[in-house]
């Protein structure tokens, strides 16, 4: 046990350190430039490309310092069987994200297939190191409980309700649905109208579904592990 808190904390100590320094480079990059160099080089883009460029390394360094603590923690403790149907969602999520940006019906999916297909990939790439029991212990595995199965739905329907009802509720069409404001002003009724309800029809058919879709995905996540975790294991079951 103390090898893996040290193992935590020297993982932590390293990632974390860099990831902090190049988030405080990043943000003390320009102060610091208006006193060191010339105006016309401040203007360089290479200059005012460092910034983002700190920034992007830090997210970087954050996500793997994730992807190192969660593969250490669930290391083995996984069984194959939820690896594997958690693995089939988020492959699934991948390629949905593509059908959403090259689809040519409606517009709803392709806003947002590029943040599923991106979120999707992150996804499968901190999927990918973390490691499963073997297949074969599978049969050694306990059946699901009813009790477990129904945790998971809960879970798994809570966050599908939060991830498509918080799409849902911010993206729901307002005036002036995306005409300026000067121009919907001058506009006779019957025109405000027909604008009203088309976007209303097209949010209903094209941005709901897509959105239900959203959040479906990570609550067969949710679904999968909890289901798993809630079941007892076989020493539990034989303690009790």
């Amino acid at each position: 046990m103390a090898t893996k808190t040290t193992n935590y904390w020297g993982v932590t100590r390293a990632l974390g350190g860099w990831a902090l320094g190049a988030f405080l480079f990043g943000l003390l990059f320009k102060p610091i430039i208006q006193n060191i160099f010339p105006a016309d080089l401040r203007d360089d883009v290479i200059i005012l490309a460092l910034p983002f460029v700190a920034y992007f390394a830090a997210i970087l360094l954050l996500f793997i310092l994730g992807i190192n603590l969660i593969s250490q923690r669930l290391h083995l403790s996984i069984p194959n069987r939820t690896h594997r149907a958690v693995e089939y969602t988020i492959i699934a999520g991948i390629l949905f994200g593509i059908f959403a940006l090259f689809q040519p019906w409606t517009i709803g999916p392709y806003r947002f297939g590029f943040g599923l297909l991106l979120l999707s990939t992150l996804a499968f790439i901190l999927w990918s190191h973390v490691m499963p029991r073997r297949a074969k212990d599978d049969s050694l595995q306990p059946p699901y409980t009813k009790n477990a199965v129904t945790a998971g739905l809960i879970v798994g329907l809570l966050i599908t309700a939060l991830i498509a009802g918080g799409f849902a509720l911010t993206s729901r069409p307002k005036e002036p649905y995306g005409i300026r404001e000067r121009q919907w002003n001058f506009m006779r009724e019957d025109q405000k109208v027909e604008i009203a309800t088309k976007a209303n029809r097209d949010y209903f058919a094209g941005y709901l579904p897509f959105f239900l879709v959203y959040g479906l995905l990570p609550g067969l996540v949710g679904f999968f592990l909890i289901r798993e975790f809630a079941t007892p294991k076989a020493s539990e079951e034989a303690s009790v």
